[in-house]
């Protein structure tokens, strides 16, 4: 997340800083649509895909600050298969 600055990250609440449900997530591209690329959520831990609806899966705000670089931004795995992204600190919510 090469353009989330501290200034940035100092807007999420520190309620949602201090759960275990962060992932990250990287543009790749999709076959089925061209030009359109698709989010895929990763675990910063191992670098593997993982499931974005799995509470389970999700890590601390300090790692995803800390191993965020070469990833497209950060994820808040909400639960109950909702997951709201941060995409430039803006808050968008998709159902995965």
């Amino acid at each position: 997340m090469a353009n989330a600055d501290a200034e940035s990250l100092a807007k999420v609440p520190e309620e949602l800083k201090s759960l275990d449900r962060w992932i990250v997530w990287r543009y790749e591209e999709n076959s089925n649509r061209p030009n359109h690329p698709t989010k895929i959520p990763f675990d910063i831990r191992n670098g593997n895909k993982l499931n974005a609806t799995k509470v389970d899966n999700g890590c601390s705000f300090d790692l995803i600050t800390k191993k965020s670089n070469g990833y497209s931004g950060a994820g808040f795995i909400l639960g109950d298969g909702i997951e709201r992204r941060i995409n430039g600190w803006k808050w968008y919510e998709s159902k995965t």
